[in-house]
């Protein structure tokens, strides 16, 4: 039994940036539809991108999914976050990530 699965409480859903090929038609669409995780807030105030965008950030632990850096995640609460980094680790025998979320101040 994977230890770190008994902690996951959420099930959320990402979106990846697609661009249809052929058109000039480009944006994020449903890509992994059911994730159980869990988040753990990072920060107590929201920090600010190089861009100039306050969020607060979230890490988010999950089983070894085809995530990636700049995808959307959806939590059940509706909230909007952006995948900013991620690491692959093994615990206990399983592979599992730690994802460094995004949620821009609204």
């Amino acid at each position: 039994m994977n230890a770190l699965k008994t902690t996951y409480n959420e099930i959320i859903k990402t979106q990846r940036f697609e661009v249809e090929s052929g058109s000039d038609i480009e944006g994020y669409e449903d890509y992994i539809l059911s994730i159980p995780c869990c988040f753990q807030e990072l920060d107590d105030y929201p920090s600010e991108d190089m861009d100039g965008n306050f969020g607060k950030n979230y890490l988010m632990f999950c089983d070894d999914w085809d995530i990636k850096e700049m995808d959307n995640i959806i939590r059940e609460n509706g909230d909007e976050l952006k995948v900013v980094g991620m690491k692959r680790y093994s615990f206990m025998g399983h592979s599992h990530l730690e994802i460094i979320t995004r949620k821009k101040n609204d």
